[in-house]
């Protein structure tokens, strides 16, 4: 059996969220003993040492990393990783509820999938309040994604194909291949969330690093995690914020990988008049979340113009 690390990576976690989560950890068929719990506490307001009961998990511990941001605490949980001789990594967040054969499921998949440098599965949404009509077609930027049969790559057409990283097991060679690039371009770790900034992209950057070592990526529906979804991150304010940080990541992931510039979508004063007229012409919050996207692929050109014409060494 590889060595495993489950690693929770949180920022100001709701306790009864990630009681559940580490409950759903203690419930797994594989026992605690045959691997490792590890909880990267992200600048957390109340530190979590001695606020979380480890007791019944025999390898677990929390280390705490004090630069905020979603990208810091995933290095920051792959250099502990490569510091403990694991062979694998299960990243699990701290809404999630595995499902008991999780654990179990994955190893099986890491022995008969060995062409695979990640794989996932499918997140299935708790609602914690009734979600309103609009969000049926908003789904995929909350990871919600049921399967109902696998699929997997080894060169990337669409994003649809990449497991998010909750509940997304990774063999070494992946997050070796990570560590080597954000030590040769620190630009990578402008991406992530970083508190109420809602940039993302790596997380995509982190999954697609199987791909540089020859690898694929793949998603199994026998993999089936529950995501918690709180009231407040299904409101408008909520998904405009995280529409305009996706677009945004994914232009300069895009930048950063495959040396794609975007275009400027409001590079004329009549292009910025289109924009306005159509915002106006769909239906709320249609017209709100287009407003958003346009928001991202404009700061994502902004950006990447800045990095391209007046370099600097990054703010990590």
């Amino acid at each position: 059996m590889p060595k495993l690390i489950v690693i929770i990576c949180t920022h100001n976690p709701r306790d009864v969220f990630l009681s559940e989560t580490l409950d759903a950890l203690r419930a797994q068929t594989v026992p605690a003993e045959h691997w490792d719990l590890l909880i990267v506490d992200n600048a957390s307001k109340d530190p979590l040492n001695g606020r979380v009961n480890l007791s019944w998990h025999p390898h677990a511990r929390i280390v705490r990393e004090n630069q905020l941001g979603t990208a810091h605490a995933r290095l920051r949980a792959l250099r502990e990783a490569d510091l403990s001789g694991a062979d694998l990594i299960l990243f699990v967040d701290d809404d999630n509820i595995l499902s008991r054969d999780y654990i179990a499921q994955g190893l099986v998949l890491e022995e008969i999938w060995p062409q695979l440098g990640c794989w996932g599965g499918q997140l299935i949404a708790r609602y914690e309040a009734e979600p309103p009509d609009w969000l049926e077609n908003y789904k995929k930027y909350f990871a919600i994604c049921p399967l109902k049969e696998p699929v997997w790559a080894n060169r990337i057409h669409n994003y649809d194909m990449v497991p998010p990283t909750a509940g997304c097991f990774l063999r070494r060679a992946v997050w070796t291949r990570y560590l080597e690039l954000v030590r040769e371009q620190p630009l990578r770790l402008t991406l992530g969330a970083k508190g109420e900034d809602q940039v993302r992209g790596e997380d995509t950057d982190l999954v697609l690093s199987a791909i540089d070592v020859g690898l694929g990526v793949g998603r199994f529906p026998q993999l089936s995690l529950e995501h918690i979804m709180p009231a407040a991150r299904i409101s408008v304010p909520y998904l405009e914020n995280l529409i305009t940080g996706i677009y945004l990541g994914t232009a300069l992931l895009e930048f950063l990988r495959f040396n794609r510039r975007p275009e400027n979508p409001a590079r004329s004063w009549w292009q910025k008049q289109l924009i306005a007229r159509r915002a106006r012409r769909l239906p709320e919050p249609i017209g709100k979340f287009y407003r958003a996207e346009m928001k991202g692929r404009i700061k994502a050109y902004e950006t990447i113009d800045r990095w391209v014409n007046h370099p600097a060494k990054p703010a990590p």
